[in-house]
């Protein structure tokens, strides 16, 4: 473990890399860079449907499984609205539309 000096000589060189010494800057501007995360829950049925349907086989052929529905999340994420009606748009190999949307997994009461 470190001591208290190295410690205090690490933070010293690392308070030149830190944004209030940049030239122009008060103490007001501080505040503005606070980073901020923000994380979004995502219902993963309609993209779990996406990553294991061929039309996710045909889109992303050389991506495993998992990777597909991590696009698909990340479309869903981005766009709900749109990725439900691309999956009610597409027809299957029978020609019936809207069959991929026959997978998901709802609750009964639903």
């Amino acid at each position: 473990d470190e001591d208290d000096e190295d410690f205090m000589q690490r933070q010293e060189k690392f308070q030149k890399y830190r944004p209030q010494r940049m030239y122009g800057m008060d103490d007001d501007d501080e505040e503005d860079l606070e980073w901020k995360c923000n994380a979004d829950l995502i219902d993963d049925a309609v993209p779990m449907v996406f990553g294991h349907s061929a039309r996710g086989k045909k889109e992303f052929p050389d991506h495993a499984p998992n990777l597909r529905v991590a696009i698909a999340i990340a479309r869903y994420g981005k766009d709900p609205v749109g990725e439900l009606t691309y999956a009610w748009n597409v027809a299957s190999d029978t020609g019936l539309f809207g069959t991929e949307l026959l997978y998901i997994n709802i609750h009964p009461m639903q």
